[in-house]
This record gives structure tokens, sequence and C-alpha cells, in this order.
């Protein structure tokens, strides 16, 4: 293990960021001055975290309670603090000459009216959005410890939807959707950026997630909805250092088991004697099967060889803010070093991460905004990635040794020579090594001027410069594995040399510039809103990549050979681009009292992936409110109890650009697949790139929502619930399903297809307390589906396929197969079937439902059966927080329905390969391992699957599996150190706390984790952690 290293690493961390703190200026109070501490909280009794307290003739002066309520400062007798918070009133009190602990009870502001949520290019009040937007803060995001900030996320949004498909370090790969409109567009504070996974959540202030119209606002892909991360800044007052670290332990979830070698050996005699025109004798006899179970001989466990029980993580966050009248400054530092479960530790990741956010004010009226940070990670591997390995350790037989001898570090071949030993694959000393870094700067610089002859007129510009660089490095080295005989069998030499040497490097750009007029001001009871900015976004990916052969041991370049060298370039175009937009973006909000509120928005946009004339597209939006609950009639009503209620509804059309490139220029692509010889020399061919589109465009989607907003006793019940829809036109597709083969080219794409995605999504939400108990619980679900109402295709050669095989007007992700109609259990149900049995079946084969009715299983009865998309159609999660005293508990529980899995490769049939998974004991098999299967007096026992050799088909529900699950995402359970401890050494807070992730889970799902790949069957498993962590503050 390398944490001594990475420890080391950790303290360089440290250092930076003392660095950076002993640049900040803080600043003393004089004269005579008292400690002035106490608790705020709200008229429930709830604490009011970073509720600011300020001394409004010296502003500097000020500090900012902490999760406890509690705040703690140095103050004058006599002097006047004035205490803020958003959604509460403005609160006064006077520093009294006689030491004592001040509690402050917060009035809501009408119900946190003034509470306000980060939307398209600004933020607006809660109370009066009209979009479908769902905000968290940073205090509900970090009570689940991930080093991937989306599963942080899952569960606690209504609408997001997120599958975790592995554990494996520095592997982000997720399915995250909102609504299962697609992958969502990821604006980080102004900038579309695509590295969430990545962030460190300890730097999130909210994020806030744009479902329906108010994403229209962004154009590019924001038909798919939006996600806006905003990142923490620095407040007013004396400078607060936090540190937030933890070590974790992860533990692999429901990762199949193999078969010992006892067993395999039984499973091999099954499948033998299996054949019903055949007398075969058994591979193995019962007594050398009986020296494997009784230890006389030993077999290989490749799942222990392979896999560690546990692998350990940790992650630390430090971070300094404060400021006082002219800057504020937030600036924090960030580790993470994750393990992997093999052996060999083959599989690592380590981040780092500095962010700084400064606002200035450099004058009463103009404020400049610079927010920076960087990122820098590597992924340590094998050449062999984690799937190589799993793959070859489940199709190992445990017949098969890990060594031909240890003590000379000499591995064994397979019993198949083209096979691979997993246990070598992992052993970079003797197959090579991988490296795959990746460095990540980016930043953002506005200035602001608040116009100030006309009262809420504003103007301002922003600056955006991204750049991310990948540099990979895999060093593949030639090694021997060796036979029973000890000849040795050369595995990954290479043509001209044993090994070889491969650089990769990627670069990507992204500029971005705004200019932006904005208006917000009140005339009375009329509050009016607008906006108007002009967007401009440059994109630039790059690549290249070579190799060599290499002679010596040297993982250097130089040190290789000419000889089939290469130097080439990827020209795939998400790393080879250069695209551009341009946008021009209105919006106007209006209100009357927070009662009647209304809003029309627009994008206009060009595209450089189209020609001129479709260049441009228009989206606008719109979206109504009225809160029913302000009107005099429903406060003098018996429903006044329900102290908040609005009905709100939005409509718009949003845009995608993401087409195949330039698809309007025709040409040709050189060199091209294939070639001649002339006159001796080799002349490579050319080809045409295709027939030219010059109608190609953007695609549309027209997105309704409609919705209420409730709240009732103050805040004990609060109720949020959506229905919305999405109809796309224009999706891109070519004519060759529909089109002669003989057109001879290859074809566009063209805006031919389209669907309709619709459903519903509820939140509820309850909070209260019983003395100093106090809890929140909130819970939401959501389902969504989507429809195609036109796919281009050709008619069938008949009636019937046609039917089958026209999928317009259909749910899209239905699995077809057939139905199960139990086993058989009676030789009388072979012999005397209605419906037609093959010869050969035995005891426990699975029956099928003759679902036409025509006396024969065949590819006639084969109907819709499940949902077969591997993201849920319904997914649910509860959350439940408390507070008692200095002891904190949170829960949440996550869950997901309406989604079925297909186990494929080793986990649909046993001996694929030379092994098998342990499930596969549990099948029907006679009870005496010499008994014929065939013979009627045989007694048997029954299993899960049936009798080896027998496979259920793909298509039925036999192997299709229910993975509806609820989990125990996380608990997390906390404990805060008494203040009076902390006084005498300056600190501000001590909590110490105990996380657990993916805890517990129920589902009817057979031997495997639910988000587990088993379509791939050999990915990296999915990771139950044990986590203890300190938040320290002062």
């Amino acid at each position: 293990m390398k944490l001594k290293k990475h420890l080391s690493n950790l303290l360089k961390v440290f250092i930076c960021v003392a660095f950076i703190a002993s640049a900040i200026e803080i600043h003393a109070q004089n004269g005579t001055t008292m400690t002035v501490s106490g608790t705020i909280v709200d008229t429930a009794g709830i604490p009011v975290i970073g509720a600011v307290v300020i001394d409004p003739a010296n502003t500097s002066n000020g500090c900012i309670s902490n999760v406890d309520g509690d705040f703690t400062m140095q103050a004058a007798v006599g002097k006047v603090l004035k205490v803020s918070s958003i959604g509460y009133r403005e609160y006064q009190f006077t520093v009294l000459a006689q030491p004592q602990k001040y509690k402050i009870v917060l009035q809501e502001d009408n119900v946190e009216l003034e509470e306000v949520v980060v939307v398209g290019y600004g933020v607006q009040k809660k109370v009066t959005m009209t979009g479908a937007v769902s905000a968290i803060q940073n205090k509900e995001i970090v009570t689940t410890k991930n080093e991937n900030l989306q599963n942080m996320l899952t569960g606690k949004i209504p609408g997001l939807r997120i599958v975790q498909n592995t554990s494996e370090p520095g592997q982000f790969t997720n399915k995250m959707d909102i609504r299962g409109f697609g992958t969502p567009l990821v604006i980080i504070d102004g900038v579309p950026r695509d590295n969430m996974a990545k962030i460190d959540a300890e730097d999130i202030e909210s994020i806030s997630v744009l479902k329906d119209a108010s994403a229209a606002v962004y154009g590019v892909r924001a038909a798919n909805g939006v996600i806006l991360i905003t990142t923490k800044k620095g407040t007013k007052g004396h400078a607060n250092v936090s540190y937030s670290g933890n070590m974790t332990w992860q533990v692999p979830t429901n990762f199949p088991d193999l078969v010992e070698a006892a067993d395999i050996m039984t499973l091999v005699n099954e499948k033998v004697i299996h054949n019903v025109d055949e007398s075969a004798n058994r591979t193995y006899s019962l007594e050398e099967i009986a020296d494997y179970r009784n230890g006389v001989k030993r077999g290989t466990n490749w799942k222990n060889e392979l896999f560690r029980n546990s692998a350990p993580q940790t992650q630390h966050s430090i971070n300094i803010s404060g400021g006082g009248d002219k800057v504020t400054y937030f600036a924090s530092a960030g580790y993470q070093y994750q393990e992997s479960y093999l052996r060999s530790n083959a599989i690592n990741y380590e981040k780092f991460n500095l962010r700084s956010n400064i606002s200035a004010n450099v004058t009463n009226n103009l404020k400049f905004d610079l927010n920076i940070s960087g990122m820098m990670d590597e992924r340590e591997s094998s050449p062999a990635n984690s799937g190589a390995i799993i793959y070859e350790g489940w199709l190992s037989s445990p017949l098969e040794p890990v060594w031909y001898d240890e003590e000379k570090g000499m591995y064994a071949s397979r019993f198949n020579p083209a096979g691979y030993n997993p246990a070598a694959l992992m052993d970079t000393d003797l197959t090579g090594h991988c490296t795959y870094q990746s460095k990540w700067f980016q930043s953002n610089a506005s200035l602001t001027w608040d116009i100030p002859w006309v009262k809420g007129l504003s103007v301002s510009g922003m600056y955006s410069y991204d750049y991310i660089a990948n540099n990979d490095d895999e060093y593949r080295k030639a090694y021997n594995l060796y036979d029973t005989s000890g000849n040795a069998i050369v595995k990954g030499a290479q043509t001209a040399a044993p090994n070889k040497i491969s650089r990769y490097f990627y670069s990507k750009q992204n500029n971005l510039w705004q200019a932006r007029l904005s208006y917000d001001n009140n005339f009375g009871k009329h509050n009016v809103g607008a906006l108007i900015l002009i967007e401009n976004q440059h994109k630039v990916g790059d690549n290249f990549y070579g190799s060599r052969q290499v002679a010596l041991d040297m993982d250097k370049v130089f040190a290789g050979i000419t000889t089939n060298q290469e130097f080439n370039q990827n020209a795939d175009q998400s790393v080879l681009y250069d695209n551009a937009n341009r946008a021009l973006v209105g919006r106007l909000n209006y209100d009357y009292a927070g009662k009647y509120i209304a809003e029309f928005a627009f994008r206009h946009e060009a595209s450089s992936l189209f020609p001129k004339e479709t260049r441009w597209g228009f989206f606008p939006s719109v979206s109504a409110g009225y809160r029913i609950s302000e009107e005099k009639f429903w406060k003098e009503s018996p429903l006044n109890f329900i102290n908040n209620f609005k009905i709100r509804t939005s409509w718009g059309v949003l845009g995608d650009d993401s087409a195949a490139r330039y698809q309007h220029i025709t040409g040709y692509k050189y060199p091209s697949d294939g070639g001649s010889v002339f006159d001796g020399q080799y002349i490579s061919t050319s080809t045409s790139t295709g027939i030219p589109n010059k109608a190609i465009t953007w695609y549309e989607s027209r997105t309704f929502n409609v919705g209420i907003d409730a709240e009732a006793w103050n805040g004990l019940l609060g109720v949020t619930a959506e229905y919305f829809n999405r109809r796309r036109s224009g999706l891109l597709t070519t004519r060759a399903g529909s089109l002669p083969g003989v057109v001879g080219a290859t074809l566009p794409q063209e805006n031919l297809n389209g669907d309709l995605t619709q459903g519903f999504e509820i939140e509820l939400t309850h909070r209260h307390h019983v003395n100093d108990f106090y809890y929140q619980i909130k819970g939401n679900i959501a389902y969504t589906r989507t429809k195609n109402t036109h796919v281009e295709t050709s008619r069938a050669g008949n009636s019937y396929e046609n039917w089958k095989n026209n999928t317009s007007n259909r749910y899209n992700n239905i699995t077809w197969g057939i139905e199960g109609a139990g086993r058989l259990e009676s030789w009388d149900e072979i012999w005397h079937n209605p419906i037609f049995i093959a010869r050969g079946s035995i005891l426990g084969d699975y029956e099928y439902l003759d679902w036409n009715g025509d006396g024969v299983f065949s590819e006639l009865d084969k109907h819709p059966l499940v949902n077969s998309s591997s993201v849920p159609l319904l997914n649910f999660g509860l959350t439940f927080s408390a507070q008692w005293k200095g002891i904190d508990i949170s829960m949440l529980f996550q869950g997901a329905g309406k989604t079925y899995v297909s186990p494929q490769g080793i986990l649909y049939q046993p001996l694929w390969g030379d092994g098998a998974v342990a499930q596969y004991m549990d099948r029907w098999h006679p009870e005496d391992p010499l008994a014929n299967p065939y013979d009627p007096s045989t007694n048997w026992v029954k299993g899960h699957y049936a009798y080896t050799g027998t496979l259920p088909d793909q298509s039925s529900d036999f192997h299709l599996q229910n993975a509806s699950y609820i989990r125990l995402k996380n608990l997390e359970i906390g404990y805060s150190l008494p203040k009076k401890w902390l006084q005498n050494i300056n600190v501000q807070g001590i909590r110490v706390y105990f996380s657990g992730y993916n805890l517990l889970t129920f589902t009817s799902l057979k031997y495997l984790d639910p988000e587990y790949s088993a379509d791939t069957a050999y990915s990296y498993p999915i990771s139950k952690t044990f986590t203890l962590g300190l938040n320290f503050k002062f």
C-alpha cells in the first residue's frame, strides 16, 4: 500500500493552503473587547447555519454561525451587532457587559420568501419561480461520502436519475440523466464544463437542476436539461479555516463467487452425461472429486487470488474564507487517494484540487469576480484493464494453478495455451504499467457595474478560459507463462521487439465570453426583471499518439526501435474538433406582489456544425405561476393552514446540435482502408465521405410542465408535484433502412425521427422538533418513460415482421421474449405435454407459455415482456436527518423499480470457458451423482437453475431478472464536541463521524448487486464503504 507516499503528498497540500492563508490579511479589532457567543435558531428551534453576525460600524469584524447555529466573535461592550440570513428578517442586539450566551431567534421572512435559487444566468426567489427547478445545498450533499459527486446526489433530487456502474478507482462512468431525457448539460460557475464527477463536494455551495423550459436559455444540449453548480464564495468577517478528512474502507457488494475444484468437476461431469443420444463417461471419478472436497488436493480460488476483501481510500479538504468591505475570498485545497481490490493494487487513483474565488468591490458600483480552479489526477493501471483481469479469472478453472514455480516467480499457463493467467495480468513488474494523467485549469473573470443613475440596471462582462491536458503512458512487456512441462509460452510480444511503449496526448481548450445587461426593480407591488445577453463559445480539441517497440526493458520512447513505429492522430469528433457557438439570450420576468407571476425567455443561437442556411435556431420559452395562497379569500378560508400554494406551468422549445459534424460538406477520406500496388508501389485509396446534407439542422424538443408547490403549517408539510412531457422532432438518423442498397454512397444524417417522453415527480418534506430533538424528512419519487413517435425504417417482408419490428408509436427499450410457464417437474409432464417438448428434455428444464396457442414454442410466441433500459423507469429516495444536542444523524434510503437485467457470459452459462460462478450450484440435479438423468426412477434435488447443460432462452423471463431494489444508500452519525471544551483553544468546532455507503440492499435479484453491469459480466464491483471522519473549524 502506498499510503506513506500519499500522506506525504497530503502534507504538501496543507503547506500549499498555509501559504494561501499567509497571504491573507486578518484585521484585529482595536479597543477593549470581549468574547461574544451564542446560538442562532429559527422559530421552530432549528439551528440557522451560515447566519452572518457583524458589527455594522466595522464590517470587517464578524463571523458566521456553524452547523449547530453557534457563533463566536470579539466585540466591544455596548456595540449593536446585526444578524442576517437569507429567508429571515434582520435581527439586532446589544453587547452587554455581563458575559452570557446569547440565544437569538430569527423570524422567517414570510416563510422564506427571500430564499433564492440559482437559475439560468442569474438567481430567482424560490417563491416566484415558475419553472421546474430543484436545488440542493452543500449540507445536504456532503451527508453522503463518495469519491464521485454524482453518487452523492443519488436519491436526493427528484427527476435526477443516477446509476453507478462501477466503483473502480478513477473510472467515473455513471449513467446520469434528468427525467430520462439524456445526458444533461453541466454548467459550473456559469461555464459549460464536463468534470462534474470529480469536483470536491466541499467546494460546492449549491446545485440546481433545470428540468423544463427553464433550461431553454442554454440552447446547445439544453434539450436534456441543465445542472447548475455554484461553488463557494467568501463572506465578510474574520478568516475561517475548515478541514474535512476521512479514512474509508471499501468492501465489494454482492460480487459473484466462484466454484471450488470439486464443484467444477461435478458440473463438468453433469454436462458430459447430459446427452440423450450418447452414452458418455464422466470426466472425473468420485474418488478424484473427493480428494479435492476432503482437502487431499487443493484447487485454486481465483477470486481470492485476485481480490482482497477490502481496500483503503482517503479524502481530505481544507478551505479558508473571509473578507472585509472591499474583498472577500474563498480558497481551498483537496486530496483524494483510492486503491483497488486487486491484490497487486495494480489499479489506483490519486487526485489533487485547488480553488480560489475572489470578489472585490473596486468602487461602490463596480465589482470584480475571479474564479480559478485547478485539478490534477492520475490513474495507474496494469496493461490489462480490470475487465480483462476479471474475465480471465472467471474463465479460469479452479483446477488450474497460479504458479508453475512461485519461488522463482514463474506463473503457470492455462489449460488452453491461448488463455491468460489472470494473476500474471495484474503483476505490473511482469507485464508493464500504464499511467493516465489529467490536468485541468478552469477560470472565469467578470466585471459588474451597477449603473448609479438607473436603479436596478447593471452591465457586466465575463470571460472564461479552460484548458484540459491528458497525458497517457502505456508500457507493455512481453512475458512468459509455463506449462506443466516447464515450457515457456510467450505472451504480449511485439513483431520486432518484445516490448512496446505508447504515448497519447489530448488537449481541449474552451474560450467563452459574455456581455449582459440586467435590470431588476420594483414599482410598488410590481416587480420587474429583464436580461439581455450575448454569448460566444469556441472549443478546440486536438490529439496525437505514437508508439515504438522496445528491445530493452525501458519505458521511454527514445529507447525504442524505428521498425514499425507509429505516429498518428485520432480523428474521432469527441477528441478532434474546432467548434463555435454564438447566441443572443433574453429574459423578462414580472410578478405582482409575488402573486401573479410570468416569464418569457429566448435563445437565438448559431452552431458551426451546420450550413449557413440552417445554422441559427430560435428557442423560446414561457412560464406562469399563480400563488393563490396570497389571495384574501384563501387567507380567510379554512385552507389558511396552507400558508403557501402555487400553481405553475411552463412551455418551451429547446435545441440540440449533437450531429455528426459538417455533414453539409462533401469530401474524401485519405488514406482510407485498403489500397493497391502499382509498379511495385503501394498506393492508398481514398473514399468519399458520403452524400452532403445541406438541410441538416438542430433537432428540437418541445417541453411542457405543470406543477404545484405547497407548504402547510409553516413547514410541517411541504409538497411539490410535477407532470411533464417532452416531444422531440427532427432526431438525427440516416435512411439506411428505408432506401435500397444500390445508393452506393454513405448516407448523411437527416432530421427524421421523433419521440415523446412523459412522467411525473412528487416530493414531500416535513420538519419539526420535540424539545431539543430536531428532525427533517424528505421523500421523492419520479417516473418517466419514452415512446418513439417515428422511427425511420423500411417495411418488412410480411405483415407479422412489419408489425413486430416497426417501433414507431411504441415505448422504447422493450424486450420481446417468451413467457415462462414453470418447470418440468415430472416425466409425465414431458411425455404427455399438450405442447411439443423437445427430445432430450429432463426434469428441471424450463417450460414456456404457448402464447399464440399453435401448440409449439417458436419465435411467434415472443411478445413484449419488460423494460430493458439500464436506467430504471421508477426512482425514489427518502432522507431522514435529526439533531439532538451534539449528536446528529442522517439516513438516505434510495431505490428503483421497473428495471431488469439480462446477465451475460459466465453469469448466464456455467462452464463458459473453464470456470463457473458459485450460484450455479443451486440447480436441479440427481440426488445420486452417478445416476442416469434420463432414468425416470432417478430422484432429483430441486434448485433455482436447470441441470447443467440446459440454459433458459435468453429472451425469456427465466433469464430476465427483476433488478428493483431499496437500498440504505447512506448512514452518517456524528458528534460535535461541546463548545465549552473548545473555548480555551480558539477552535469553533470539532465533529467526528461515522458514515456508511450502500450498507443494506433489499432486492429479489439473486446473486448480483442491482446496479452491477450484468450485461458485461466482467465489470469491477460496486463498493460498500465504511468511513471514519473529522470536521475541524477554527
